[in-house]
């Protein structure tokens, strides 16, 4: 909040208690996409709220759950077939393939800023490629078009699982389990789809929004233990 840290003066943020409320997914997204590389860093509990409810919830988990959702209430869970693929199909998945080497490289130099940056860039096209193909529209008129732009969104996704462990290990497993992949290699590397893979169960949402209400509360915890310790 634009104070130094002080455990003497109880300015700080806990673990324990966070995660108590809030994921652990969560804290690593924002300390990593927010944390200092080359200068100090400020955690903001209003800038956390922020950058969950847009990023975490509004862009990759949002790409996530409108995919899986609609392929699990049309398709039962399984893979729709893929057909002839166009520009847009093929754009999408070779830029795929090409943020394994970018986010890759900012890994091994220690970038991790910059390579979560190019991972959540890859969700953010996913969201624009799915509002341009719009398939809960193109299934009431071309099934085959509908069912290719969505297998390529579950390869997409499949692959994001991987892109994103690094960072958010704990949703990244929750993938892992809802694909029942549980022999499946975790190499750093572009892997393909396969027809015979199914959901495990109904797909629930990784992250949740949170309220401004809850974030308030937190703020007057801190000045309240601050002023306490003070005194």
């Amino acid at each position: 909040e634009g104070k130094q840290f002080s455990k003497s003066r109880n300015w700080a943020v806990w673990v324990p208690d966070f995660l108590n409320n809030y994921s652990a997914d969560s804290l690593r997204y924002y300390l990593t996409s927010n944390g200092p590389e080359t200068m100090d860093a400020d955690f903001v509990w209003d800038n956390y709220r922020s950058r969950n409810n847009s990023e975490l919830v509004g862009n990759y988990g949002n790409f996530l759950h409108r995919v899986l959702d609609f392929v699990y209430k049309k398709f039962e869970g399984k893979i729709p077939k893929r057909g002839p693929l166009d520009k847009s199909d093929n754009d999408f998945l070779k830029s795929c393939e090409n943020v394994f080497k970018r986010a890759g490289n900012d890994i091994e130099q220690g970038k991790f800023r910059s390579a979560l940056k190019e991972i959540f860039g890859l969700a953010e096209q996913g969201n624009r490629y799915l509002q341009d193909k719009a398939p809960w529209q193109a299934i009431k008129s071309n099934r085959e078009k509908a069912e290719t732009s969505l297998n390529v969104c579950l390869q997409v996704i499949l692959n994001l699982r991987i892109l994103t462990s690094p960072f958010l290990p704990f949703s990244s497993a929750k993938l892992k389990a809802f694909f029942n992949l549980k022999n499946s290699s975790d190499s750093w590397e572009f892997q393909e789809i396969t027809k015979d893979l199914t959901f495990s169960e109904a797909p629930v949402p990784l992250y949740e929004q949170i309220e401004k209400e809850k974030i308030a509360q937190e703020i007057e915890k801190l000045y309240h233990k601050n002023n306490s310790n003070s005194q």
